[in-house]
């Protein structure tokens, strides 16, 4: 009972799957990058929204968030990429929700998971432990 009631060992494996999951989710969200009507779309709708450069915020959104999701999938540069990601989906509330958590529930679960991630870094199970595990000290 007091090993299945020790929150230590199960939690690195929490935060692996956690991290594997959202990385894929928001990554998918990224995949629109390599669709040009897709991205055409996302432009005119940033132009319409008052983004200065909406073609280049449509492109760096997208990169983001698809090169992204694939580094914190895998443990990588987390605590790098975290805030990077956490912006975007904080620009994504404030700017298409005027700031209303709670009707952009999708964006706002990824922000939080986002500052998760950063604040507890890559974990036991990750490309960056292993690195520097490796590679540095």
């Amino acid at each position: 009972m007091k090993r299945i009631l020790n929150v230590t060992p199960l939690s690195e494996i929490g935060v692996f799957v956690a991290k594997l999951s959202v990385g894929f989710l928001i990554m998918r969200h990224g995949l629109p990058l390599f669709d040009r009507v897709e991205m055409q779309n996302l432009s005119a709708f940033l132009r319409e929204s008052g983004f200065v450069a909406p073609v280049f915020m449509a492109h760096l959104a997208k990169a983001t968030e698809f090169f992204g999701g694939i580094l914190l999938g895998l443990g990588l540069l987390t605590r790098i990429v975290c805030p990077m990601l956490a912006f975007t989906m904080f620009v994504i509330v404030w700017k298409m929700g005027d700031l209303d958590f709670l009707q952009q529930e999708l964006p706002t679960l990824f922000l939080l998971f986002f500052l998760l991630f950063f604040f507890h870094g890559s974990g036991k199970w990750s490309l960056d432990r292993w690195i520097s595990e490796k590679w540095v000290d």
